[in-house]
């Protein structure tokens, strides 16, 4: 498993639907990943940090951010 640590912030919260959200991370550096694959996200939310599961919904050939 090729594990990878960014350190970035949400550029752009998208409301997709009542119920879902796009987050939108710059990415400085250049991140590779497929079709249908996730990442864990650690987000300090208030102060404490909350780890979640998150597919990717942008284009892996759009480069500069990851949704």
């Amino acid at each position: 498993m090729d594990k990878k640590i960014l350190d970035v912030q949400v550029s752009e919260i998208i409301q997709r639907t009542h119920s879902v959200i796009s987050l939108r991370f710059g990415a400085g550096a250049e991140v590779n990943y497929q079709a249908g694959q996730f990442m864990q996200v650690t987000l300090n939310i208030d102060g404490q940090d909350q780890s979640k599961f998150l597919s990717f919904s942008s284009s892996p050939t759009e480069k500069g951010f990851i949704e």
